[in-house]
């Protein structure tokens, strides 16, 4: 393959998986938006459905075929790249193998996607960028995504967060309805108190994965302040000379001021720009902060001392940088032996939140015992948590807020191990000596306007089309995603200028402070979420992948010396065939169908034709549909409870249902009482009245302060029915 050709389809890859990121962050918003944005007035319009799991396996196939793109482009190959892609493949092997046996199987095949989707990426940004300047764009790209979420989120906090509060307290009875809530209940008094603190809206309606994704950014751009703060003694980079046919009395532009100028009123572009960075990282740390993480505000804070300790001490750092890292490792490593210990011996860790997350670990661990090859299926955990987790946990969550946790318990315990080694070996990499650039090598020039312009047109109209129904106009929303794209641009464009000034130990300095912001990701996502699937998995396997690994020399014949353990690959014309042959047969295997609702395991259609039928009153019908949709979705609860309230409304015998929602669901003590309140329920009065004190026993170890206890009067309508069910039993015993 000829050079340039190959050079095209690298940048191709490269831009292509930054732009699925871009997308998949706004996915991330839109898919899970938690107050429905309906029309108001005539003035909103549909300008596309909310996206859903068909774009997500669409973009994981788009993903797959950037990667092989990336393969046929790459021009060296590393043999660990090599042992990565091997465990990358190992693992969704697995996660594949998972999905045949798990209770909602179409649930399990888009996480798959989703999974992939991030380690793909970020396997294919280690072996494209091994140039200083594809690692300048990505440096570019990401400080773009940081000065957009910056907006983002100060819009968010002042303006739409106040307008869904709002919007949800003057339609509270229609959203209850939605729900299936009633007015005043305790699961409306814990939503609505947990609306009022923002935690379910705004900031993708996730604040913890928001504050999670803001880490890596923050240190990548107050990386670059402080080298371009310690520029001002450093050398200018070298520009190449104006050429021969410059125009006559034009001065060339110069990126760097000349020191020896006359004028000293001119600010140096380095200083000029480090004031910047300090800017939009301030910036972006108020909007941590707006985002109530604290979590993610301790991560951005620690790692920003780690970065300033890197920096002051950077030389010792180098020389014992092994010595360092085997340090940080043991003490993450007794911090977590330390929380253990805790755990096991008070049942409970320190703070609240942490309390909550010892609930989640301790109902995944039997869990665990029992699926240990092959889990429960990517995105199933909620389904199982239920028949596991212990009685007093008051909380039902779909993810077991730990990344390691959760690998394990959805896709097995040999997945869990693979995946710990795939981040040990990426970390591994910044360990590894760097490769000696000369310095003609090392690009000093900002890049094109046009290529960023262009990355920033097609990412804001992206954001534009999958903004779905919204409540305000058209062109309201075209004017705000302007306004995110305009600071995408200026963001992309400052960094692009900062990158061209720094030296290239500096340029290093840059890279390891976004790795650095990785592994504070890395260890924040063992208390929150997981990250398995979703954008903020996605941003961490690829800032990995394009900044943990030392720079490969751009040509072997530059004086560079080579790095060792490197293959030298040359793709040719049938792999590349097979690479799209691949992508079209997975295209029309998976894609299609999905698109077309006609997936076998997709119970979309089954779920559409249910309200259809039950908004006309046809309740056989909608059973019909229930009961199929209860066949893809195999431990629903939500379906089995639909298919128990149908059955009662016709007469039908629903206990199978009913003693099967016990089965599920062990330490639950509200939905006993309500299932067991009516004689429509199907059971004997001995199991109801076995039932009903199961409900007190599970009541009374509720923490106090917990809302999902009885109120009084539920606890008095309870123990009256326990006195009926004890006569109607003593009656028939008698008789």
């Amino acid at each position: 393959m000829k050079p340039r050709m190959q050079t095209f389809l690298a940048w191709t890859a490269l831009s292509g998986l930054l732009l699925v990121l871009a997308v998949r962050m706004t996915l991330l918003e839109v898919t899970i938006r938690t107050i429905p944005h309906v029309t108001m007035g005539g003035a909103g319009r549909t300008i596309l459905h909310f996206p859903g799991p068909t774009e997500i396996v669409g973009a994981g196939i788009i993903t797959f075929a950037l990667t092989g793109l990336a393969l046929i482009a790459a021009e060296k190959i590393r043999k660990v790249a090599w042992l990565l892609l091997a465990l990358i493949l190992m693992i969704l092997a697995l996660a594949v193998a998972g999905t045949f046996h798990a209770a909602n199987r179409f649930a399990a095949l888009v996480g798959v996607f989703d999974a992939g989707m991030g380690l793909l990426a970020g396997w294919a940004m280690l072996i494209l960028c091994t140039t200083d300047r594809r690692r300048q764009w990505v440096v570019v790209v990401m400080v773009g995504f940081l000065t957009m979420l910056c907006v983002k989120g100060f819009y968010q906090h002042y303006v739409e967060i106040p307008e869904t509060i709002h919007y949800f307290f003057h339609h509270e009875a229609k959203y209850a309805r939605q729900m299936g809530w009633k007015i005043n209940s305790p699961e409306m008094k814990l939503y609505i108190g947990r609306l009022n603190s923002r935690e379910v809206t705004g900031f993708f309606d996730l604040s913890d994965a928001f504050a999670e994704a803001m880490c890596p950014l923050l240190m990548l751009v107050a990386a670059l302040g402080i080298a371009l703060f310690n520029s001002r003694n450093a050398d200018p980079p070298a520009f190449p000379p104006p050429p021969d046919n410059f125009p006559a009395g034009r001065s060339p532009r110069r990126a760097v001021p000349n020191p020896d100028d006359a004028d000293g009123v001119d600010i140096p572009l380095p200083q000029f720009l480090a004031v910047c960075s300090t800017v939009i990282f301030l910036a972006g740390l108020a909007i941590v902060v707006f985002t109530k993480s604290k979590g993610g505000l301790a991560s951005a804070v620690l790692c920003l001392l780690a970065l300033l300790a890197a920096w002051r001490w950077r030389h010792w750092v180098a020389l014992y940088r092994r010595h360092v890292t085997i340090a940080m490792v043991l003490l993450a490593a007794a911090g977590t032996a330390g929380l253990l210990i805790w755990g096991f011996h008070f049942h409970s860790l320190p703070t609240k939140s942490l309390k909550f997350r010892w609930e989640y670990w301790t109902g995944a661990v039997p869990m665990i015992f029992h699926h240990p090859l092959l889990g429960v299926g990517l995105n199933n955990f909620g389904y199982y948590y239920t028949q596991y987790k212990l009685p007093s946990a008051p909380e039902d969550v779909k993810n077991p807020h730990s990344v390691l946790v959760r690998v394990a318990a959805e896709m097995g315990l040999p997945a869990m191990v693979l995946w710990a080694a795939v981040i040990a070996v990426y970390f591994s990499l910044v360990l590894e000596t760097q490769p000696t650039t000369p310095r003609a090598c090392v690009s000093s020039q900002p890049l094109s306007v046009w290529a960023v312009a262009l990355f920033a047109l097609a990412w804001w109209w992206i954001h534009f089309m999958v903004l779905g129904t919204t409540r305000h106009t058209v062109e309201y929303v075209a004017l705000l995603d302007t306004l995110y794209g305009f600071a995408a641009v200026i963001g992309m464009v400052l960094a692009s200028f900062a990158w061209a000034c720094l030296k290239p130990e500096f340029r290093r300095f840059v890279a390891l402070a976004g790795v650095l912001g990785a592994a504070g990701m890395f260890l924040y996502d063992q208390v929150n979420m997981a990250q398995v699937t979703s954008s903020v998995a996605m941003l961490f396997w690829m800032v990995l992948g394009a900044l943990a690994a030392p720079l490969l020399p751009s040509s072997p014949d530059q004086g560079s010396a080579p790095l060792k353990g490197s293959t030298r690959f040359w793709p040719s014309a049938t792999l590349g065939t097979l690479g799209l042959l691949g992508a079209v047969l997975a295209a029309m295997l998976i894609w299609v169908p999905i698109i077309r609702r006609t997936q076998p395991w997709d119970p979309t259609r089954f779920a559409n034709q249910y309200s259809q039928n039950l908004a006309v009153g046809n309740l056989p019908a909608a059973l019909r549909d229930a009961q199929a949709v209860l066949q893809r979705d195999t431990r629903s609860q939500n379906w089995l409870s639909q298919i128990i309230a149908i059955k009662m409304r016709l007469g039908k015998d629903p206990a199978p249902q009913v003693q099967k929602m016990f089965a599920l669901n062990r330490a639950d003590a509200r939905f006993r009482f309500r299932l067991v309140s009516t004689a429509a329920c199907g059971l004997t009065p001995a199991q109801r009245l076995a039932q009903l004190h199961l409900a007190l026993k599970l009541n009374a170890q509720l923490p106090p302060t917990e809302p999902a206890r009885f109120t009084p009067r539920e606890l008095t309508i309870i123990h009256r029915l326990i006195h009926a069910l004890a006569a109607s039993n003593s009656h028939a015993a008698g008789q």
